[in-house]
């Protein structure tokens, strides 16, 4: 439970209850006023009942209410219930110390095979449990669209993350797959309607265009499998809870296991997740984590077994694409002009690009009204010139009378003649002569005259057509753009003042960057910048450290007493990491930070503060009298309870750490319950996310104001 428990009263006292968790005592606390104990008005935060199951307290109390006085003994709170498809949140009424049944949520495209009743403990403190799970099932007819959740004529946070070949789920297997003999693989892969012929290397990123000149990534990964030597019988894998199974792919399928099973080989993905193949059962891996164990000292064997997985429009890459191009051609100076609107991933707008080049060129396009902080892809344009209109096998069209063409010399030199269909004629045309020309039509794109009833003569060097009518030119120009895709990221640098993050870093993928080195107050650093690689997977990465160094304040005996520490009053909530464990609390000795060694706040807690300091290049939120946690342990929040509706795309997530969720994602043009606001990161200025499940966080740019 979390409680506002630092109200500024000369007369406060903060009481602690402790609890041991393993060999740390955590922290509850009390605020009392001369002796009378006060609640806080901040909503209560009910406890973790079981891995399965979370549940969030609606409800506050005033105060002005001691604790003597006797609760209510009807609640109504919201319990997340485990499935398949991720945690589904139900609302439960009943009195305390009573066990009430509940309907299982309906998800529109999906059948309930399990227990549509949810059996609920409310027990005489007003906590939620259940062991109850629900298990969904595709309809055959739905399972790879993307619908709306329907929950008490509200919308559920669960979105659906089983991962079969729907459009977004970014892994394709692939058809025709063939292993070359020089390791590279060749397939066809399908993505919105369209084929593509993918050849390369595991690890390789390709871009292939399609027939309408969209520009399409696709990342050459693999999943590795072994089998175990042993006879199966000798590794198990326990589930202490309802597991999710896995294909071979390691994408999540719809299915559900626990208990123990027998297992006979290991697969790591491309991501380096391991799973647990289920004896006997080709397609079912459990993948390792909490909750499941492995006992067994199994032999792998040597033979491993790579299976290509292809990765189309990896979401880490703000590729975008180009929604129009407009082309010119101008015949005096031989060039095409024009523009291509791209829409931007990033900023989800439509940007415009201006090129000029001649055909048979690439060029690359200039952003129009260019603001040089943005971040922005490279659009390359190439140009062809084509006749497709061309007037081969047609009626010629009429010249002026007395019209020629002068074949140029010497009089040995033979010119090609030409049926009207485009076949050679047997015969030819001495140079150093002229004809008469009565007409014209176009062969292969060419301009031809004709010399007799069906012989004509192509316009080349050496031919001049003597005349006033100028050949139509049915010639047709192609701008066809190509979006580079462009990574944007952050780098995490390590120093010795905990690392030191720096967002927004852009560039392409194989290339390196040049990163500035933050700034501390009070520090010098040992360097400006950094070098940092921009990886194919979307990731940036660098193998430099830097170290930040005090700077003498100049009292002589090297204490730093003389600091004087700015505290800030500031009312807010912080939050602990989910699946972090245990976090470290700090008292404040003098100018001194030093751990406090009995006592911890449990991981995915909430706790008030009143006011923070920084000290040594670190801010630090106090939480209790003298107890302090360090920014880089939490994540601030405010309260929030509303809806909120995606964009017209597919929207990312993250988790409370800021780390993009790689398996999970919301429709375009969902609705989604939203109970808080997050400020993820550790800077002043932390970016704002809508938290829509348990450690999901959507990125308040992704929605419709």
């Amino acid at each position: 439970m979390r409680f506002n428990q630092l109200k500024a009263n000369s007369n406060s006292i903060v009481r602690k209850k402790l609890y041991k968790k393993g060999k740390v005592w955590l922290v509850a606390s009390m605020l009392s006023f001369a002796g009378v104990l006060m609640l806080s008005s901040v909503p209560v935060k009910a406890t973790v009942t079981n891995d399965s199951t979370q549940q969030t307290d609606t409800t506050t109390v005033n105060d002005d209410q001691s604790s003597n006085q006797n609760e209510t003994t009807s609640i109504t709170k919201t319990l997340a219930v485990s499935s398949n498809l991720g945690d589904i949140n139900i609302s439960v009424s009943g009195q305390k110390g009573t066990t009430v049944e509940v309907s299982a949520p309906t998800k529109t495209g999906y059948t309930i095979t399990s227990d549509p009743t949810i059996t609920v403990q409310i027990s005489a403190d007003g906590s939620l449990s259940t062991n109850d799970s629900i298990v969904y099932v595709a309809n055959t007819d739905s399972n790879t669209e993307k619908e709306t959740d329907s929950v008490d004529s509200t919308q559920s946070q669960s979105e659906d993350s089983t991962n079969t070949q729907a459009e977004d789920s970014y892994i394709y297997t692939g058809d025709n797959v063939k292993q070359n003999d020089d390791g590279s693989y060749s397939a066809s892969v399908t993505y919105q309607g369209q084929t593509y012929d993918v050849d390369g290397k595991i690890g390789d990123t390709i871009r292939k265009t399609d027939s309408s000149g969209n520009a399409v990534t696709i990342n050459i990964k693999a999943t590795k499998q072994q089998k175990f030597t042993d006879p199966a019988n000798s590794n198990l894998i326990n589930m202490s809870n309802t597991t999710a199974v896995y294909d071979q792919y390691g994408r999540q399928t719809s299915q559900i296991l626990s208990g123990n099973k027998f297992v006979d080989a290991q697969m790591t993905d491309y991501e380096g997740n391991i799973f647990y193949n289920i004896s006997d059962n080709a397609d079912q891996w459990i993948k390792q984590g909490t909750g499941v164990e492995f006992t067994g000292e199994g032999t792998l064997s040597s033979e491993v077994v790579t299976i290509p997985i292809f990765i189309i429009n990896d979401p880490k890459l703000y590729n975008g694409k180009y929604e129009s191009v407009t082309e010119e051609y101008n015949a005096d100076t031989g060039e095409v002009t024009g523009s291509v609107v791209v829409h931007s991933d990033y900023y989800d707008k439509d940007l415009t690009y201006s090129y000029t080049g001649k055909p048979g060129e690439t060029v690359k396009a200039t952003l129009d009204g260019n603001d040089s902080s943005m971040i922005t892809p490279n659009v390359y344009v190439d140009i062809q010139a084509s006749n497709p209109e061309s007037s081969t096998g047609k009626v010629g069209t009429a010249l002026n009378p007395g019209d020629t063409v002068t074949l140029a010399g010497p009089a040995s030199h033979v010119y090609d003649l030409y049926n009207a269909d485009g076949t050679k004629v047997d015969l030819g045309l001495a140079g150093d002569s002229t004809w008469a020309t009565d007409s014209y039509i176009y062969i292969d794109g060419v301009p031809c005259y004709r010399v007799s009833e069906d012989e004509w003569v192509k316009q080349s060097d050496g031919v001049t057509y003597n005349g006033t009518v100028k050949p139509v030119d049915n010639t047709v120009y192609t701008a066809t753009p190509y979006v580079e895709p462009l990574i944007v990221g952050d780098v995490s640098i390590d120093s010795n003042l905990d690392k030191k993050v720096v967002k927004e870093i852009s560039g392409y993928a194989g290339n390196d960057v040049t990163v500035n080195v933050p700034d501390v107050s009070g520090y010098t650093k040992d360097k400006d910048s950094i070098t940092a690689h921009i990886n194919d997977d979307g990731t940036i990465t660098t193998d430099e450290s830097v170290t930040y160094t005090k700077i003498n304040s100049g009292n002589n005996g090297g204490s730093d007493s003389g600091i004087q520490l700015d505290f800030i009053k500031k009312s807010q909530n912080v939050s602990t990491f989910v699946g972090k464990g245990n976090v470290t609390l700090y008292k404040l000795s003098g100018t001194k930070f030093t751990p406090v060694i009995n006592r911890a706040l449990a991981e995915q807690t909430d706790w008030y503060s009143d006011q923070y300091v920084n000290l040594d290049g670190m801010t630090y939120f106090r939480v209790a009298t003298n107890e302090w946690v360090k920014i880089s342990n939490v994540y601030r929040y405010k309260d929030l309870n509303t809806i909120v509706n995606t964009k017209n795309q597919t929207s990312r997530l993250l988790n409370d750490e800021g780390v993009l969720v790689m398996n999970r994602a919301l429709g375009p043009r969902t609705s989604w319950l939203v109970d808080r606001i997050g400020y993820l990161g550790d800077d002043d200025n932390p970016t704002g996310f809508y938290r829509v499940a348990t450690n999901e966080f959507l990125n308040t740019s992704d929605t419709l104001q």
